[in-house]
């Protein structure tokens, strides 16, 4: 059995662009995957009454900003793919979020990259809630959502006709 997941890049042109490449599958990947446990760990500990939903706003906001500084360009630690992830990302991003879009994008200042981190969240809250603890379930659920969110911030989403 394969498993579900983009191929990786090879190692000589990987190198050539360092580990913080973002047209790196792995790393991509591995933001992604972070973001996602970082935001279940702050629904937990929301449902747990550990913090209040002030706190739980401002902390899913700051995680938000971090993760859409990455891919956007604004945090020059990592390479982007120029001209895609600070040209075309946010103009196909608005078309394919569609009404999110024009419903999420005053709260993040029209910033397209962030309204993705959040509809993400949203889709993976909406998988866990109808999971119920199942995560083979979830896993199914929540795949085409993933597939999307790592495809769309590698730039191959668009050209596989997906």
């Amino acid at each position: 059995m394969t498993e579900n997941r983009i191929d990786t890049v090879p190692d000589s042109f990987a190198g050539a662009f360092g580990d913080k490449y973002l047209g790196s599958p792995d790393l991509v990947q591995r933001l992604t995957s972070e973001f996602l446990v970082g935001f279940e760990a702050l629904l937990r500990r929301r449902s747990d009454d550990e913090m209040t939903a002030e706190d739980f706003k401002d902390k899913f906001s700051e995680m938000v900003r971090h993760y859409a500084d990455i891919f956007s360009g604004r945090d020059r630690s990592y390479t982007i793919i120029k001209g895609y992830h600070d040209q075309t990302l946010g103009f196909k991003l608005m078309a394919d979020l569609g009404e999110f879009w024009r419903k999420s994008r005053a709260r993040w200042n029209d910033d397209s990259v962030c309204t993705l981190f959040e509809w993400a969240a949203v889709m993976y809250a909406n998988d866990l809630k109808t999971a119920d603890d199942d995560e083979v379930l979830l896993g199914i659920m929540f795949r085409p959502t993933q597939e999307y969110f790592v495809k769309v911030l590698l730039g191959i989403e668009a050209r596989s006709g997906q």
